[in-house]
Parts: C-alpha cells; structure tokens; sequence
C-alpha cells in the first residue's frame, strides 16, 4: 500500500463534492448486522479527475496505468466498522496493529492511499459523516483501489 499527498487539483476535488451532493446512493455491507450506513454512488465519471488519478499514480510507480471506474463512498456519523473482505479473489486493508491485531492505515485529507486488488482490508467506524472519492484503475488487468480522502 502507497499513500500519495494531494493527488487532485481544488478544480476536481469540487467536481467530486457537488457530485457527491447531488449523486443517489445506495447501502453496501457494512458488518455482519449491517447497520446500513455505509453506502455508494452510482458511477462517477469526470476525466480530469480520472486523468489526475493517473497521472498521479503513474508517477508515483512509474506504471502506466488505466482507468476503470469512480464512485463516491459515503459513511454516516455512527457507521461501524466493515468486515474485512478482497474486492476481487485474493484483497485485504487494515495496516499498523490495534487490540484486533489489524493494523490501521491513516490518510490525510486531500491525500490519497492506494493497494492491489488482492488485499484484504476493511472500512473503519466513523463518529461523523465522511465521503471519499473510491475509484478502480488496472495494470496488467489488476484492479488497484484508490481513495481521495476529503
């Protein structure tokens, strides 16, 4: 897992905000009682920002990489923590170690984290609402999950 800082220009970072505040979301898993406050967008599609996201990305590793798809994560004040799942077969996320055993990956705001399709992570609690920008690119025809925390 990498973690870049400030990956988008305030230009597609407010293209994500007034997205997000005019998108419809829907309730994914949350946890095995699913509180259903954690949710996402449906597709959000804005070529500056896909095109930031790469770039980024790209000279971050040196890969030249491909974009697949944005949507918007939004978690309610209250959300519990996800079940730690993969994306794909093989993912997990949960860096750094709590009393769980899982470590805890902190990112900054306007900053970016970004990890193989492979890994096994989880979503954490939130005590107040918290909206990112979630987006898939691939290399190689392997899906890397980003997020722009803002």
């Amino acid at each position: 897992m990498q973690c870049i800082e400030s990956p988008l220009s305030a230009q597609s970072l407010q293209a994500a905000r007034e997205f997000a505040q005019s998108c419809a979301f829907h309730v994914i898993c949350n946890n095995e009682k699913n509180d259903c406050k954690r949710m996402q967008s449906e597709d959000f599609e804005n070529e500056s920002v896909e095109n930031e996201i790469l770039t980024a990305i790209s000279a971050h590793t040196g890969t030249k990489m491909e974009f697949v798809k944005m949507k918007i994560v939004k978690s309610l004040g209250g959300c519990a923590a996800q079940i730690l799942h993969r994306d794909y077969d093989g993912a997990h996320l949960n860096i750094g170690t709590d009393s769980a055993g899982a470590a805890r990956v902190h990112c900054g705001l306007g900053c970016a984290f970004f990890w193989g399709h492979d890994v096994v992570h989880g979503g954490a609690s939130y005590e107040s609402e918290n909206i990112r920008l979630f987006a898939y690119i691939t290399n190689d025809k392997k899906c890397i999950k980003n997020y722009i925390f803002d």
